[in-house]
């Protein structure tokens, strides 16, 4: 990941390299759909975490519903899975693509999965 030059950018750096780490891969090309086309962690609003999305996944995508469209929903879901339980000031994570029209969000707390199969948020 590029050098930042402010602590909300050092932050979700760090988120990022967090989340690789749950994953046990040291990069992005060696995690599996739909994680493999995360591209950067950025800053948002305030507890809010950008999951940037490489323009390739428009290709796959399904939706939108509700605005979103359900795999970047997937991406967001997943972060916010594995990174909620160390990290209480993440209140939001959006996975969207470089030019922000197509994304999804995830809210701690809410879990708009249809199956919620494991309740997670």
């Amino acid at each position: 990941m590029s050098a930042s030059n402010t602590e909300a950018e050092d932050g979700a750096k760090e988120l990022g390299a967090e989340f690789f780490e749950s994953q046990s891969v040291e990069c992005p090309d060696a995690i599996t759909y739909p994680f493999y086309f995360i591209e950067s962690f950025a800053p948002g609003a305030e507890g809010e975490l950008i999951v940037g999305i490489e323009q390739d996944m428009n290709r796959t995508l399904h939706g939108p519903e509700r605005g979103e469209y359900l795999d970047l929903y997937d991406v967001a879901w997943g972060v916010t899975r594995e990174l909620k339980a160390d990290n209480p000031a993440l209140k939001k994570v959006t996975a969207k693509l470089p030019n922000g029209d197509r994304y999804g969000t995830t809210i701690r707390g809410e879990d708009r999965r249809v199956s919620n199969v494991d309740g997670l948020l």
